[in-house]
């Protein structure tokens, strides 16, 4: 049994008993006969048409259990089927171009539960992102929100670009007023530095994972990478501080093309781009010794002494202590010239010479002047000067621990630029290509 209700002119009309499947139909017609001046304030078709499917997508986000039909003359632009799992109404919504690059967000704080979906960051774009933010199941329009979610992305986004993101927020009804906008558009938060801090320790904890990274082929699991640590690392070949032990030593590793590092793991094939690895790692620990108490610096035997243009010696006198901090002593010598006393030591193959020079070009020149952090700018331009480069031969002693420490930072995934640092070929994938699944 259903119930078939008329309304014409906001007034109804009839409502009888009627039959047909469990569901909801809505059909408008005439709209405008009786508030005829309404209808000057209309756009172009195709602009109104796409604001009917936006309305048709935020309820079908809503609600992945409940299926969704849009057609505008006779042409069907919405026609999603019931699901369990919101990435399937993503994919049923915007194909696999959208849904393949999205991570799942699950997080909780007190009271706050964050859910949905963030996009990995080496698919963000400058343009045509998708950002949408349900609270209490209800769309609403919040840019501090979506704000709070790109922080997340800090260090592995390039400057510029915007990840698609998809968030469902959670919490109990007195923590929110949702009655500040006539259509209700806009909530206030009782708390809105809470709900912020922790939307962007939701994205940065779907970031963390090595299952961020950018797989080859379909699925895969990465629990073999968390299990390939190694019992110790024999030499300190990256860095001064002690590598992380566990409890397995690492599969035999193979470098290819002097830029990749490739090795098995449970569940498939690993390849590490070697330089942006390093990055990753570098940016880590840079961040650390420029909040800390800088790094230890080597003293160089012969100073070093070098000539910059008068823009970049300005940048040297802006970021001298930061300098320091990475381990770079500097002072002025005479006309253009600068004496460098002591430098890092990031790696055996490190030029300190063509690192500063590289890193002083790239603060005169802005380079990363996209990320709002000053000491994220920095420790990005540094580690990327400073890591190992693609072409570079490494020993399977440095391979080993360049991989481990890897996978004990932060956010292992991606580079200061948002490129991927490992992608994956699961097994799987192999088999059905070589024709044995």
């Amino acid at each position: 049994m259903a119930t078939r209700l008329r309304v014409t002119a906001g007034k109804r009309e009839s409502m009888d008993d009627a039959a047909r499947q469990r569901g909801t139909t809505v059909t408008v017609r005439g709209l405008f006969f009786n508030t005829p001046a309404r209808r000057k304030f209309l756009r172009a078709q195709a602009t109104e048409t796409r604001a009917a499917v936006e309305v048709v997508t935020l309820l079908a986000l809503s609600r992945p259990d409940v299926a969704f039909t849009l057609t505008s003359d006779d042409r069907s632009l919405i026609d999603v089927r019931p699901t369990s799992r919101p990435i399937d109404r993503v994919h049923a919504l915007w194909g696999p171009q959208l849904a393949g690059t999205l991570l799942p967000i699950a997080y909780r704080e007190g009271p706050l539960e964050v859910r949905g979906f963030a996009q990995r960051p080496a698919q963000a774009k400058p343009a045509g992102r998708k950002g949408y933010v349900f609270v209490r199941g209800r769309p609403i329009r919040d840019p501090f929100i979506l704000r709070a979610a790109e922080a997340g992305y800090r260090s592995t986004v390039a400057p510029g670009d915007r990840p698609s993101l998809i968030l469902f927020l959670e919490l109990p009804g007195d923590a929110v007023d949702v009655n500040v906008h006539p259509s209700k558009l806009e909530v206030r938060f009782r708390d809105k530095f809470f709900v912020e801090k922790v939307v962007e320790e939701a994205v940065r904890a779907a970031l963390g994972p090595l299952v961020a990274a950018a797989p080859l082929g379909a699925g895969g699991s990465w629990a073999g990478l968390g299990a390939a640590l190694p019992a110790a690392a024999p030499q300190d070949l990256f860095s001064s501080e002690p590598p992380a032990s566990g409890t397995q030593p690492l599969a035999p590793l193979l470098q290819v093309f002097d830029s990749y590092i490739v090795f098995q793991t449970d569940s498939g094939v690993a390849i590490v781009d070697q330089h942006s690895a390093h990055e990753r790692v570098l940016y880590e620990r840079a961040m650390r010794q420029l909040t800390g108490d800088g790094a230890s610096a080597q003293r160089l035997l012969l100073p070093l002494t070098l000539e910059f243009t008068a823009p970049e010696l300005e940048a040297i006198d802006a970021h001298r202590e930061l300098l320091r901090r990475v381990g770079y002593e500097v002072e002025p010598f005479s006309g253009r010239a600068v004496v460098v006393h002591t430098a890092p030591n990031p790696h055996p193959r490190f030029d300190a010479a063509r690192c500063f020079g590289e890193l002083v070009v790239d603060l005169a020149g802005g380079r990363f002047g996209g990320l709002a952090n000053r000491l994220e700018r920095f420790a990005a331009t540094y580690a990327c000067r400073a890591a190992i480069k693609a072409g570079q031969h490494l020993e399977p002693d440095e391979m080993r621990e360049l991989v481990a420490r890897l996978l004990t930072a932060t956010l292992p995934a991606h580079d200061v630029h948002g490129r991927p640092t490992v992608v994956q070929l699961p097994k799987d994938e192999l088999e059905r290509r070589f024709g044995r699944s």
